[in-house]
């Protein structure tokens, strides 16, 4: 009785419920077709991540040339579908291989897109595959003002059972590590610049003697810069310790203790933060 029983007081409830039914289903229409068109677009999005996936297991090598004096075991892990590390190992002559690996800046896509460009510079700079530092003075040459704001790191590297030497050539990447028979460690890094961040004049090549026995191991920095939960490096030092702890034991056995060894420091997380490459080879 306080209110004056009129039309609007009477039906007013009724009336901002009505209203409040009818915004809410033209909210939710329009969240409906929002959500719609995200989802069209995740599928274009899902559609074109298999194609560049499809892309890029097709510039990775999956068969390993074999040599008599040789032998092989490669680990080749994107961090996510795609990623931005290759590798590259052909058969210069019957006694020599070539072994190229490069490590793209960057993730997923776009680093996938800079792998096939180094892809294609590897294919012109075949020519030169005797010579690291003609093979890698090539690649630059060939991706110069073509790579945009990435850069690519790189090693080659020729072994040559004939003469028994490797020679290597660097441009910005890791050492190559070199494990004598006596367990003894060499690291190979020539000078020379990353490519993409001012064109290098030249590059070093560094050449050392091997024997059977001997083991030879590249990578890129997927594998020592690992962080385990604390924050702290995996670090070069605990990669070099591994390869010296394993020597003599088989290249496969080192292959997955240097994997599991990446595992139990990343625990309890089960992915890398970066894509994770290796090339061991062995003098046999």
């Amino acid at each position: 009785g306080i209110l004056p029983d009129v039309f609007i007081t009477r039906y007013g409830f009724h009336l901002g419920t009505s209203i409040d039914v009818i915004l809410l289903s033209i909210a939710l229409g329009y969240r409906y077709n929002l959500i719609k068109d995200e989802n069209e677009k995740l599928v274009i999005l899902k559609n074109e991540i298999e194609i560049a996936r499809t892309i890029y297991n097709s510039i990775v090598q999956t068969n390993i040339p074999e040599l008599t004096n040789v032998a092989i075991e490669t680990i080749l892990m994107p961090t996510e579908v795609i990623g931005g590390d290759i590798a590259e190992i052909h058969l210069i002559n019957e006694d020599t291989v070539g072994i190229f690996i490069a490590d793209i800046s960057g993730h997923g896509i776009p680093a996938a897109i800079g792998a096939a460009m180094v892809k294609m510079a590897c294919a012109h700079a075949s020519q030169y595959d005797e010579f690291p530092d003609k093979y890698l003075l090539s690649i630059e040459n060939t991706l110069s003002q073509r790579i945009g704001n990435q850069f690519v790191t790189a090693i080659y590297a020729v072994v040559d059972t004939k003469k028994m030497t490797v020679a290597t050539s660097n441009a910005g990447h890791y050492a190559m590590v070199l494990c004598k028979v006596d367990g003894s460690i060499v690291q190979l890094r020539p000078k020379g610049g990353a490519i993409g961040f001012y064109p290098n004049a030249f590059f070093a090549v560094a050449r050392e003697n091997i024997g059977k026995g001997d083991r030879i191991v590249l990578f890129t920095d997927g594998i020592v810069e690992l962080r385990n939960t604390k924050g702290e490096l995996f670090g070069e030092d605990r990669f070099i310790d591994i390869i010296r702890e394993y020597n003599g034991k088989s290249i496969k056995a080192l292959k997955n203790e240097i994997l599991a060894a990446a595992y139990r420091w990343i625990y309890p997380h089960k992915n890398f933060d970066d894509d994770f490459t290796l090339v061991i080879v062995d003098i046999v």
